[in-house]
């Protein structure tokens, strides 16, 4: 399974950077092993810099429209503008299986509009990956999966582990599963951060996204393979609280935890201080748990 860094190059952790310039070699060979990227459109749109840097650094990316942060931010994404986009920056959209990897102008909560979008696309000579998001009807998927080699499915941030599982469970466990126990299609999961489902489905799923790597880091944690989510920051709320710090697990644990980390080349200490550094780990701890090894 392929596993998508959502949002290095917006977040200027591109390999020419001061952040980069500030790592050590475990950190830097962390970093360069992030190989699949997904960045969006709706950042990308308005900033060369960025499209520069992703040039600068000889990569290739997904490109996904945005729907949900323009959704969210009450922002818009024109058709037009969008499909200028793919036909302009052709160089920087990755291939895998011979399909471009970017994503059709999905609208949230308009499973019809995302439709007519798709079509309208394809008359460009545009032929995106499709989404299903979550509540939609499914039938729509069905008629997806015939047609297309990819699908996604979308509409993952916000919903529980637990609502979130009774609807993937029945989609890559049977409706998108033939006679014959195989995939009917290649499937896509956009901003899948739980680890658990990430687990649970990773022979299923051929690609995900995630910005797990930035939000944990941000809140004072890392993932580690086979425990989860390990609160590290002196300055996290949760440095106290027995069980849920870094220092306040069992010493065995905690042993075992700082053993691992340090046979990886990383330094607790330096964990503990920067996101940064936090970020280097968990995109190598991310990949590792959607390679399963962990």
């Amino acid at each position: 399974m392929r596993v998508y860094a959502a949002g290095i190059y917006a977040t200027r952790f591109d390999l020419r950077g001061t952040t980069y310039g500030r790592l050590t070699e475990a950190e830097c060979a962390a970093r360069y092993g992030a190989t699949h990227f997904l960045e969006s459109y709706l950042y990308l749109g308005d900033n060369p810099r960025l499209i520069e840097n992703i040039g600068a650094d000889g990569v290739k990316i997904f490109v996904d429209c945005g729907a949900y942060s323009a959704y969210a931010q009450g922002a818009t994404i024109t058709r037009p503008k969008y499909i200028e986009f793919i036909h302009e920056y052709q160089d920087i959209i990755a291939t895998f299986d011979g399909i471009q990897m970017m994503s059709v102008l999905d609208v949230i909560d308009a499973a019809a509009r995302t439709h007519r979008n798709l079509r309208s696309m394809e008359d460009e000579r545009i032929t995106p990956i499709t989404c299903a998001q979550n509540g939609e009807d499914l039938a729509r998927l069905d008629e997806y999966a015939e047609q297309y080699k990819y699908v996604s499915l979308g509409g993952m941030v916000g919903p529980s582990r637990e609502s979130l599982r009774a609807w993937l469970d029945p989609i890559l466990r049977d409706r998108l599963v033939d006679d014959d126990a195989r995939m009917r299609c290649k499937v896509y999961a956009f901003g899948l951060t739980s680890v658990p489902l990430l687990t649970r489905h990773r022979q299923r799923l051929a690609s995900l996204d995630s910005t797990i790597w930035l939000q944990w880091a941000y809140f004072s944690a890392f993932l580690m393979p086979n425990f989860g989510m390990v609160k590290i920051s002196e300055k996290s709320p949760d440095a106290n609280i027995e069980g849920e710090h870094f220092d306040t697990f069992d010493a065995v644990y905690g042993e075992d935890m700082r053993a691992d980390i340090e046979a990886a080349g990383f330094e607790v200490e330096r964990l503990r201080t920067k996101q940064y550094r936090r970020w280097c780990w968990n995109l190598r701890a991310f990949q590792a748990v959607g390679e399963g090894k962990g």
